[in-house]
């Protein structure tokens, strides 16, 4: 049984390691030798996206390394001869207990030197209440809710501005307000499934 088992692993292995290969090889038509029946892909437009195919990078937070530095070191820095990995978007994370701290333009710099570096149509998480702001009800043995207090109030004030009782509303409000001219997607509530355990 296990031997069976094995040849049809070693067999699918070998059929998608075959399909994966690298080197494709072309066979011409003998009546029209310029007609290439093996076309290389347009990469740089992905259908349905109308642009240019962005490589992407979660930088995350490496103690000892600015969001800037990292930057540099994925998106390159020709000033600084720095060849880069090749990224040109990123995914960083603009969490509400971050900005509730140290204000919502903290990162504008930061977002300036992306574009500096070439970097375009980033990506921000939009999560992470700071304690003021998260609601207080408990799940699951005692587990803390993750989400925004007040999540349910109205969104707009009578007078039409954004209503400062609905946190999420106004965190969401603010950071697309700052960041809107440096990013292109907002990614609403990373891995919300997400667990430490």
């Amino acid at each position: 049984m296990s031997r069976t088992i094995y040849s049809l692993f070693l067999a699918l292995f070998l059929s998608f390691f075959g399909s994966c290969s690298k080197d494709k090889y072309a066979i011409q038509a003998d009546d029209d030798p310029d007609v290439d029946l093996n076309p290389k892909p347009d990469l740089g437009t992905p259908l349905g996206l109308g642009g240019l195919f962005l490589y992407g990078s979660n930088m995350g937070y490496y103690s000892g390394w600015s969001d800037e530095q990292l930057a540099e070191m994925l998106m390159g820095n020709a000033a600084k001869d720095i060849a880069g990995a090749g990224v040109n978007s990123l995914r960083p994370a603009m969490y509400d207990h971050f900005v509730e701290r140290w204000g919502y333009d903290i990162r504008v710099h930061t977002f300036e030197t992306y574009r500096t570096l070439g970097g375009k149509n980033h990506t921000i998480f939009l999560n992470g209440p700071a304690d003021a702001h998260r609601d207080q009800s408990r799940y699951c043995d005692g587990v803390q809710s993750q989400t925004f207090a007040n999540l349910y109030e109205p969104i707009w004030s009578s007078d039409g501005e954004v209503n400062p009782n609905n946190y999420y509303a106004s965190y969401v409000y603010n950071v697309v307000k700052t960041y809107s001219p440096y990013v292109k997607y907002w990614e609403v509530w990373n891995e919300p499934d997400y667990t430490n355990n």
